[in-house]
């Protein structure tokens, strides 16, 4: 790992300092600020001379593997294989990338962006938070343009706090909001024409109480409502928040974990409901911002088919001869059931041998 500190006279260009050296793969490990305002940030990125001669082998079959699509399989195969109901498949031979264009509708954040009020909803753990940090980031670095940020999250632990240390970072302005009220003050700190970045907190699209709040926080305020979706959610889920999301007005979504994500049913569903797609989150840091895709990644990525997740005898190093993984989940399940019930008689007759004993005392 290479380490190298930067000194800027702002966060901002100490960014754009780290990102210029390093690329957008370096990782911020501190931030100092001097008294004269000025900033130092550390930052790391791994170096691939460290890894010479060691070559990474792919592994065999029976544990983590990843393999392609071959040519014999199917549109119909890679999007079953992705959760998309059959009835969902398209009835004429096309290819994914056609399937994938007259489903999916790309939309890219751009520099019309500022002046607007953006409010970022979704699910809980979804990744509003983080996709907030990186829409931001992007307004900072791409076009110098720093945006009001409001953080309504006051039910999870350490929300604000997260935001906070982005926020610090980028040299942008913080406002806490609990309810409408203090929403609408925050509203009221913006300058003319700066862009809001509103993190809702995490929100339950199918409850009424929170529907509502949603719609009075664009009510009079000319806001757009941006729907943030983890990717690999089941498709019908996906369908269902994204179709809610799209009755409240909202016309794209976010599409957070593009990296961990090995099945994108989820991501045709929300298209099918008539979000297009904004971008997608990516790894841990901020740097990077919000990334954008072509539908040609997508296909590429879907392409990608893995063997099942987790194989317990290959790291064990067994061999499962003529035997399915399902069997051996279920006889794992099987043997923890029992163990589990020989424990719990065990202790019921020591229980009766200690009883017995004190009543013949």
């Amino acid at each position: 790992m290479r380490l190298k500190t930067f000194k800027a006279a702002s966060p901002s260009a100490a960014l754009s300092e780290i990102r210029e050296a390093l690329g957008d793969d370096a990782l911020i490990l501190s931030t100092e600020t001097a008294s004269d305002g000025s900033v130092e940030m550390t930052a790391a990125l791994d170096d691939p001379a460290v890894d010479q001669g060691m070559d990474i082998v792919p592994v065999d079959a029976s544990g983590f593997v990843e393999r392609s699509h071959n040519e014999t399989d199917s549109l119909s195969d890679v999007l079953k294989w992705h959760g998309v109901p059959v009835e969902c498949h398209p009835h004429a031979l096309m290819s994914l990338t056609d399937y994938l264009n007259k489903t999916v509708a790309l939309e890219r954040l751009d520099q019309d962006a500022a002046g607007k009020i953006l409010i970022f909803s979704g699910p809980v753990g979804s990744g509003k938070t983080m996709t907030v940090a990186r829409v931001a980031t992007e307004m900072v670095l791409r076009w110098a343009i720093q945006p009001l940020v409001v953080c309504m999250d006051s039910k999870r632990a350490g929300a604000l706090e997260q935001l906070a240390s982005y926020t610090r970072i980028l040299g942008i302005p913080l406002v806490a909001a609990h309810d409408l009220a203090t929403y609408h003050r925050a509203l009221a700190r913006r300058k003319p024409g700066q862009p809001v970045l509103v993190d809702t907190g995490a929100l339950n699209v199918f409850s009424v109480e929170d529907r509502q709040f949603l719609m009075q926080l664009q009510n009079g305020t000319n806001a757009e409502l941006v729907a943030v979706i983890p990717a690999a959610l089941d498709f019908m889920e996906t369908f269902d928040i994204a179709e809610v999301f799209r009755a409240l007005d909202a016309r794209s979504f976010v599409l957070t974990r593009w990296d961990q994500a090995r099945r994108l049913g989820g991501m045709i569903a929300a298209g099918c409901a008539g979000l297009s797609l904004l971008g997608v989150g990516a790894e841990v840091g901020i740097s990077r911002g919000l990334c954008t895709i072509t539908i040609d990644e997508i296909a590429r990525k879907m392409h990608k088919r893995f063997a099942a997740p987790l194989d317990l005898a290959a790291i064990r190093g067994e061999t499962l001869t003529g035997r399915s993984k399902l069997d051996t989940i279920f006889e794992m399940v099987e043997d923890k059931i029992l163990s589990t019930t020989f424990q719990v008689l065990s202790r019921h007759m020591l229980a009766q041998k200690a009883a017995r004993e004190m009543a013949s005392c």
